[in-house]
Order: C-alpha cells, then structure tokens, then sequence
C-alpha cells in the first residue's frame, strides 16, 4: 500500500471511493449497507446508537 499521504495513496483513496459510490447507489444497497453497519435496524429506523432517543 502507498504511503499516507502521496499522490499514489491519494489516486488509491479515490479509486476505492469511486468504486463504493457505484456499488452502493441504490437506495436498497445503502439501506442494506447501513442495516449490516449498525446505523439502521431491522425496520429502517435509526439504531439505538446513532439516535437523540
């Protein structure tokens, strides 16, 4: 891996970046993503963790 900061890290970042935009664009795949991450429960709602509840 290039180092932190470099021009060859920084094309890298944006590479990965690029390719996680295009895999989760649809609203399904972001719920899905978030569902699996924690942020969002069975239901849709935000988890226990990420509301002011």
């Amino acid at each position: 891996m290039p180092e932190f900061g470099t021009p060859a890290y920084v094309e890298r970042f944006r590479l990965m970046a690029k390719e996680f935009t295009a895999k989760y664009s649809t609203k399904e795949a972001a719920l899905e993503l978030m569902q699996r991450e924690g942020i969002l429960d069975a239901k849709g709602k935000l988890s226990k963790n990420y509301s002011a509840e």
